[in-house]
């Protein structure tokens, strides 16, 4: 980031949930709430359609689910691969080494510009936590897990910062960062009081 005092390096640590449960578990549990396949599939639509999902291979990406697909499978959807037909449960064994088991699932419908891409629910990521996981005690206790002060936050940055900085490639490539933290002035401002008409 460059500044009045030259290039500075901002460096934070945060916090992201993830949820470890795949898509098709959460698909699972929708099901044993339906009585019939109509409204399963409404209910997997409201689920997941717009939602972000984390793919469980490669470099962890994050999709946007355009629709549901419940006319196809991970073993009945084809699509061309060099020049050949391959079905996309082929497609993951091949490519990431995937196995996909479950073969009477949906597919989602990933928009990719003018194409779309078809993945199996079995191999996403909820992202995120579920609204049913947010109230819940695991969850509380992951809270006040991660509620830390400025103290803990600022030392755990020092000890990422000596860690980093420790690494032969920053000497290999000429960088030279000074680790003590800018000090700046600030003010703490009074917190507001707000009055309200009953």
């Amino acid at each position: 980031m460059q500044t009045d005092m030259g290039c500075n390096l901002v460096i934070d640590n945060c916090f992201k949930f993830m949820s470890t449960r795949t898509c098709l578990d959460r698909m699972a549990e929708l099901k044993r709430k339906c009585h019939n396949e109509h409204k399963f599939s409404q209910l997997v639509k409201l689920e997941f359609c717009n939602k972000s999902i984390i793919a469980g291979w490669g470099n962890k990406r994050t999709y946007i689910v355009h629709d549901v697909d419940f006319s196809c499978n991970p073993f009945s959807k084809v699509f061309m691969m060099g020049d050949r037909e391959v079905t996309v449960a082929e497609y993951f064994l091949a490519t990431y080494q995937k196995t996909i088991r479950e073969k009477n699932q949906p597919m989602f419908v990933i928009k990719q510009g003018d194409q779309d891409m078809y993945l199996p629910p079995e191999l996403c990521m909820l992202d995120g936590v579920p609204a049913s996981m947010k109230k819940s005690r695991e969850m509380c206790d992951a809270m006040a897990a991660v509620r830390i002060s400025p103290k803990e936050k600022l030392d755990r940055i020092n000890q990422m910062c000596s860690e980093l900085f420790s690494k032969k490639a920053i000497e290999q490539w000429g960088i030279n960062i000074e680790q003590v933290p800018i000090e700046m002035q600030s003010n703490v401002l009074t917190p507001p009081q707000i009055f309200r008409d009953n």
